[in-house]
């Protein structure tokens, strides 16, 4: 593994590499040792660009940015080793082709001479600026470094406690669900746990003031008519929620007036929470006032809304993008004066999509994106690929 001396001083060879005269000599040196390095990059690449040119629709995007990686790499790759080699060139790397032919060999004994020159030339440089800046600029790279420590230390955290919790999840479980023996066993291990879960643990006071239990409510003295029931408001309720084949059942006054109940109808209520379309009875044009209430008429109408058994259902197509974050711009505000899509599916499920597969695939490729938590590790592994790809076009 290069030290960080050595990294810094092949930077400081691609710098000199990139200002001085011999700057095409190197490359080519560069290129002939690189070229029995992946051979097969260059094939590849002009397959591409001939597949492109023959049809339009055989753009690769993503094979063309690999392929430029991996010539940058590979350029990276001879320029690090002819450091390396210049340290210990003993290594067991350099008894193997293309690092043991001689024009490498040639290439790596010129990297001394083109380091401490380019290192020169940033000493003259610094000497020549003001002393405020390059203290701002030496703060700077400080705080960078700093920076990428700390963010690099935070990603380990993360991953040592995603390792961690599964069995931690399991003990607590077994702690509440065991029989006495695991719970006996298990002991005092709930103690340690108590960070990692904090707030799934219930720690008591026994030290603290005990206060007498207030008594109930006594609503006896209650009139019983302070909530009378409202026949109006159970018949809207129970054409909501019940279905049309399910009997009402009836309710009655209560016989007693000496206690005091709050006057609820027993209505059996759905397991899981019906879709909002499903909660506006009504003729077709009262559910289209009420989407243009809730949505607006404009960008309901946009929609070119069909009525489909029993509700408007609207049309959408996906729009094309061109950046990532366009996916959320779409799932949370909408574009083109359209509703959003989160809005789509809130109100509408899936029937919106019509069952049509296109819509379907297209839905299923940005919920992986829309649904995926981004990370600080995973912007920096973002922001990597981008600075991989500009360097591989700006070599």
């Amino acid at each position: 593994m290069p030290s960080r001396d050595m990294m810094a001083r092949g930077g400081a060879l691609v710098a000199l590499y990139c200002h001085s005269k011999s700057f095409a000599t190197s490359v080519i040196r560069v290129n002939v040792v690189s070229k029995d390095i992946f051979p097969w990059i260059e094939d590849e690449l002009a397959a591409l660009i001939s597949r492109e040119h023959s049809n339009r629709l055989a753009k690769d995007i993503a094979l063309r940015q690999f392929l430029s990686t991996m010539l940058w790499f590979r350029r990276i790759l001879v320029q690090d080793l002819a450091v390396i080699f210049t340290q210990n060139p003993h290594a067991l790397i350099f008894k193997y082709a293309p690092f043991n032919s001689p024009s490498f060999r040639n290439f790596a004994a010129s990297s001394t001479a083109a380091i401490d020159a380019a290192e020169e030339t940033a000493r003259l440089a610094f000497q020549n600026l003001p002393q405020h800046l390059v203290a701002s600029l030496q703060g700077a790279l400080a705080t960078q470094n700093l920076a990428f420590e700390r963010e690099r230390q935070n990603y380990h955290n993360e991953m040592a406690l995603m390792r961690n919790e599964p069995g931690q999840m399991k003990t607590l479980l077994e702690l509440v669900t065991g029989t006495k023996r695991v719970k006996r066993a298990h002991g005092n291990l709930t103690e340690g746990l108590s960070d990692g879960f904090s707030e799934l643990t219930v720690t008591t006071d026994n030290s603290a003031p005990k206060y007498p239990t207030p008594p109930l409510f006594d609503t006896a003295d209650m009139p019983f008519d302070m909530f009378p029931p409202d026949p109006a408001l159970d018949a809207f309720i129970a054409a909501s929620f019940t279905h049309p084949n399910m009997p009402m059942p009836a309710t009655s006054p209560p016989t007693s007036t000496q206690a005091a109940v709050l006057h609820t109808p027993v209505l059996p209520l759905p397991s899981t929470t019906p879709p909002l379309s499903t909660l506006t009875p009504g003729s077709p044009e009262e559910r289209q006032q009420f989407y243009f209430q809730r949505y607006g008429a404009e960008h309901f109408r946009k929609h070119s809304p069909e009525w489909v058994d029993g509700n408007w259902l609207p049309r959408y197509k996906y729009s094309s993008v061109d950046v990532i974050w366009e996916y959320w711009v779409e799932w949370k505000e909408g574009v083109d004066g359209f509703i959003s899509v989160e809005e789509l599916t809130t109100t509408w499920g899936a029937k919106w999509r019509r069952n049509i597969p296109a819509l379907k695939n297209e839905n299923t490729r940005r919920m992986r994106v829309i649904c995926t938590p981004v990370s600080g590790a995973r912007l920096l592994r973002l922001f990597r690929d981008v600075v991989i790809a500009a360097a591989a076009n700006y070599p």
